[in-house]
């Protein structure tokens, strides 16, 4: 039995983003630590670890890319 062409599609766009990765120079923006940029990234989107410098005093944060929410600036 084939795939239907909505679930194809539909697992197309599963597997974008799960390839999907942060980028050393990329800049992001959290809801608490405000904007930043990405120094160091491991994994997907939907799991792995970036390292991201904030402004102000906030600093360098090591965060968890499923929990963190991410969007880029």
């Amino acid at each position: 039995m084939e795939p239907t062409s909505w679930g194809t599609t539909m697992q197309a766009r599963s597997l974008a983003r799960s390839a999907a990765i942060y980028k050393p120079g990329d800049k992001v923006i959290h809801q608490k630590f405000g904007k930043g940029v990405v120094i160091n990234a491991t994994g997907t989107v939907e799991d792995g670890e970036v390292t991201v410098v904030f402004e102000a005093d906030v600093g360098i944060k090591k965060l968890s890319t499923a929990y963190a929410k991410l969007e880029r600036a």
